[in-house]
């Protein structure tokens, strides 16, 4: 069966809209922020370094935990309704045969619960939200997914489940998200996790909140409802725990969800196509080790060596940096190193600053007027 997306809304750092925080995330825009009110301690210098994500300014401030994901789940919701076509909140009979799926972060993100109590959850977001905009869905039709970040695609496995059997015709999924509370905050500081001034490596925390409105592609149709997208399939899965002295996982569970995926989408065996699987993720989560082919073919080192060749290679990588003009490499380093953990308007100041430093250099001149006489340059570092 195949199952259409009909509506969406979003709150984003980038955009208080869907279709703006898509335009931005396709451009690749970005607005990372200093959080002024968590801080982190440095284990080596015991100083205290500051810590920049992507918060919502202007918008989340003051709310917290269950408050907070309300705060998104309301915005997200609201651009969806506003929508051009979007259907009509008094309807009535169109959200009667709704149902309504929260994704939520791991429970005790929001709440002091144990894992899997997400009933509470529920009590004290998805009724408020439904009341609020007087959504008529059904009470049976309601429920929550509480697994981390894998919830959307739990909720679509289920949605697309509901919708084959006909126990509904449409459902709402409202996921959101916020690792910019204490709880997450306070973890993810303590896994040594989080990106910091100290740490350049590492998680920028964020939040958001998205929603979109899954349906049979014949009701869609029925109701001349424009779909944004279609899907065939959705699975998921659960790597079992690695055995006493393995380190990595078996991978049994991802490979019996892309089988069940081509299976259920109805796509032509053998598959000839491209499978996108978040690699990142996968090495963190398995911790499985890399040859050097696998790594140089996903970006993650920038060059291969030859064999016993590894000297050379670097020095060929020196000697092709030390012809430019030492200033400039300089220069160039400390505005990559410093900006990392920067605001981005802070970051592009500091750029320029570097660059204006290069302005007033003999090297500067040196390269034009080389360029212009078409011969090599000769820098002397000043």
């Amino acid at each position: 069966m195949t199952a259409v997306i009909t509506g969406m809304g979003a709150v984003t750092s980038v955009g208080r809209g869907a279709l703006a925080a898509c335009a931005a995330i396709r451009a690749r825009i970005s607005r990372p922020r200093k959080l002024g009110y968590f801080r982190v301690v440095d284990e080596e210098t015991q100083e205290e370094v500051g810590l920049v994500g992507h918060p919502l300014k202007g918008y989340t401030e003051g709310f917290n935990l269950v408050g907070r994901w309300l705060r998104l789940a309301r915005g997200c919701l609201e651009d969806l309704l506003e929508a051009p076509g979007a259907p009509r909140a008094e309807d009535s009979r169109f959200w009667a045969r709704t149902g309504l799926v929260g994704v939520f972060p791991v429970p005790e993100d929001l709440l002091p619960v144990g894992e899997g109590e997400v009933g509470q959850l529920v009590d004290l977001t998805l009724r408020p939200l439904l009341d609020e905009f007087e959504l008529a869905v059904p009470e049976r039709l309601t429920e929550g997914v509480a697994v981390g970040h894998s919830g959307v695609a739990v909720a679509l496995e289920q949605g697309l489940r509901l919708l084959a059997e006909g126990r509904l015709e449409r459902l709402l999924v409202v996921a959101v998200d916020s690792y910019l509370t204490p709880l997450p905050l306070g973890r993810l500081s303590r896994e040594r996790r989080l990106k910091t001034e100290a740490q350049p490596v590492g998680l920028m925390p964020g939040e958001a909140g998205v929603c979109f409105l899954l349906e049979r592609e014949a009701e869609a149709r029925r109701r001349k409802a424009e779909p944004f997208a279609r899907i065939t399939a959705a699975t998921t899965g659960q790597e079992e725990q690695p055995e006493p002295g393995h380190r990595h996982f078996s991978g049994i569970a991802l490979g019996e969800c892309v089988r069940k995926a081509l299976l259920r989408s109805s796509a032509r065996l053998p598959f000839d196509g491209d499978i996108h699987i978040d690699l990142n993720k996968d090495l963190i989560l398995t911790g499985r080790r890399l040859n050097a082919a696998e790594a140089f073919s996903i970006g993650l080192v920038n060059r291969l060596a030859p064999e016993g060749h590894l000297v050379e290679t670097a020095y060929m990588l020196a000697e092709s940096i030390v012809e430019n003009a030492p200033i400039a490499v300089a220069t160039a380093k400390h505005a990559i190193d410093e900006g990392l953990s920067q605001e981005l308007d802070d970051a592009l100041a500091l750029e320029l600053r570097h660059y204006e430093k290069v302005l007033a250099t003999e090297d500067r001149l040196e390269g034009l007027k080389a360029f212009a006489e078409k011969r090599k340059p000769q820098y002397k570092g000043r």
